[in-house]
C-alpha cells in the first residue's frame, strides 16, 4: 500500500512539474502576444465592419471563393 502511495505521489509530482514548466512558458510569451493583441482586434473589427452591410450569401461567397 505504501508503495502505491509513493508511486502516486511521484506521478503527481512529475505532472505538477510539467504543468509548472508549461505555464511558465505561457507567461513568458504572454507579453509578446499582448503587444499584438490590439492590432489583431483592430483588423478583426475592420473585417467585420466591412462584411456587416452585405447579405449572408455575399459574405459566404467572399469568405469561401479563393
Amino acid at each position: 500500500m505504501k508503495e502505491n502511495q509513493l508511486k502516486t505521489a511521484l506521478e503527481l509530482n512529475q505532472i505538477s512539474s510539467r504543468e509548472l514548466e508549461r505555464t511558465s512558458r505561457i507567461f513568458e510569451t504572454s507579453a509578446e502576444h499582448q503587444s499584438t493583441l490590439n492590432g489583431i482586434c483592430a483588423i478583426a473589427l475592420v473585417f467585420l465592419t466591412y462584411l456587416g452591410p452585405y447579405t449572408y450569401g455575399f459574405r459566404h461567397l467572399i469568405l469561401t471563393v479563393h
